[in-house]
């Protein structure tokens, strides 16, 4: 049920609708998470009731976002609108609401008029004698919208936030322009060039989205312990493999606390414990699939359990198990790192087939020396797998032969732009074929274009500061490509890049 609010300022002009706020209210329980929650926070204030909340939200005229917790009398103000700007999503708290100013083309039509048909307009201001939007705002012909951020469509340069120094691409899209040195820098022709910046040419500063930025541990809800692996969850939440405190979290946009959903945070082999655990997978459904490492298990905890059971049918698997990845048939396979292979699980079977790796150590394109991380590409049916003992990364074909292929080091050990020195983990963009690695030991995140013989370092050298990594045990992409997310384990956090 929706409630609807009318806050009327304590002027009275003709045009009343220009100054006053129609709020819709969104049931208890929810929160506003943010796609980028730096650039879209206006505040965040102390209320004594969602009333007062909603009442500074109307008194800031860049605020159409507010979300107030009735618990911690917590206040958010947010620019932007929750269609472009975020979702609304499940809140810890039970009296945790959302406010969202309703907007409509008739507090915008004196938009190009002269400035007294907007003297007292909230969402117009005078500029150059006319009526104009508000900053970091743009007009669409009927309304002004909020100015886009990184990667979202455009059509014209006042679409994207230029305060962020964000301008409107020749491939429609909301960054920031390079000059052509910055393509020198890869070995590669111009007709590649604009699809390789937007694979991050360059990085920002690594935001921390989990964790301590400062890089110490812990084992509260707004700390990390050797975070091992992340997932991406459907709201694109964060599921993190929370190793040293054996645990899995769950942390919403937005937010740098989180909530324990594997795990006790105390290390055992009961249905309830975990130890150590490595990679996840989540699936549509949040059920949570977990490399239990030190166990030699795999883990399925059906979303809201409070104990999980075993996924691959067998009660234990000889060895670590590390890297993991599940197909839509529910069929799961498993980096057996101490056996030098990876296996396949069909649902029930209580044995695994080998789809990758001889059982035994080796250097050929048939053997694997301790693979940790695995990626599945199932629509070209590709497994790839972070070879580490033989410093690469192999591409293997799902149903077909056991050899491998070198897609990324291979030149033996070390840190020139054709090395890798020990990867624990990959993953493949969608939309371009492109390889992402943890470089573990390097401290850096790799990218190999595909079919390239050298990788591009992306971010990472070893320290604690935001641009720096120290043993990337994990990466992932957001679901639009947009985030590069990055388990900087030795930091105990995770650090969130740009892709421009």
């Amino acid at each position: 049920m929706l409630i609807w609010f009318i806050l009327a300022a304590i002027h009275t002009q003709l045009r009343a609708d220009e100054y006053q706020s129609l709020f819709n209210i969104s049931d208890l329980g929810q929160q506003f998470s943010p796609v980028n929650q730096q650039a879209l926070l206006l505040s965040n204030i102390s209320a004594d009731s969602s009333s007062t909340c909603r009442q500074a939200c109307h008194a800031n005229i860049y605020c159409w976002i507010y979300d107030y917790d009735g618990l911690t009398k917590q206040c958010r103000l947010f620019e932007g609108d929750v269609s472009t700007m975020g979702i609304i999503s499940a809140s810890s708290s039970p009296l945790s609401t959302v406010g969202q100013i309703q907007l409509n083309k008739e507090l915008f039509a004196s938009s190009g008029l002269s400035c007294s048909f907007c003297a007292k307009s909230r969402y117009l201001t005078c500029v150059n004698s006319t009526c104009q939007c508000l900053a970091r705002t743009y007009f669409d012909g009927s309304m002004c919208r909020s100015q886009k951020l990184l990667s979202t469509q455009c059509t014209s340069e006042t679409d994207c936030r230029n305060d962020l120094n964000l301008t409107c691409l020749s491939r429609k899209q909301c960054g920031r322009e390079y000059s052509e040195e910055h393509s020198t820098q890869f070995n590669c022709t111009m007709s590649f060039f604009f699809s390789l910046y937007v694979l991050a040419i360059s990085l920002q500063s690594g935001i921390t989205v989990a964790g301590s930025s400062n890089g110490s541990s812990g084992s509260t809800s707004n700390a990390l312990l050797s975070p091992f692996g992340i997932a991406i969850g459907r709201d694109d939440s964060l599921w993190i493999s929370d190793a040293g405190n054996s645990r899995v979290m769950r942390v919403s946009v937005g937010s740098l606390n989180g909530t324990i959903v594997a795990g006790t945070g105390t290390s055992g082999i009961a249905s309830t414990q975990l130890n150590f655990p490595s990679h996840l997978f989540v699936d549509n459904a949040s059920n949570i699939y977990v490399s239990d490492t030190l166990n030699g298990r795999v883990m399925l905890w059906l979303n809201g359990s409070s104990s999980g059971f075993s996924a691959t049918g067998a009660t234990r698997i000889a060895g670590r198990t590390i890297g993991l990845a599940v197909d839509s048939q529910k069929n799961v396979y498993v980096a057996e790192t101490d056996n030098h292979r990876v296996t396949k699980w069909t649902p029930n079977a209580t044995t695994g087939i080998v789809v990758a790796g001889a059982s035994t150590v080796g250097t050929d394109n048939q053997h694997l020396a301790y693979p940790f991380g695995l990626f599945l590409d199932e629509l070209h049916s590709y497994l790839y797998v972070a070879d580490y003992g033989n410093n690469r990364i192999q591409r293997f074909t799902l149903g077909g032969s056991l050899n491998g292929t070198t897609v990324a080091g291979g030149s033996g050990q070390g840190s020139n732009d054709s090395q890798l020195y020990f990867p624990q983990a990959v993953c493949v963009s969608k939309n371009t074929g492109a390889i992402y690695v943890a470089d573990t030991y390097n401290n850096r995140v790799v990218r190999w274009s595909s079919g390239a013989t050298k990788g591009v370092t992306l971010v990472g050298v070893p320290g604690t500061s935001a641009t720096l990594l120290s043993g990337p045990g994990h990466v992932a992409l957001s679901r639009n490509e947009t985030f590069l997310y990055v388990a900087d384990v030795n930091n105990n956090r995770i650090q969130r890049f740009e892709l421009i």
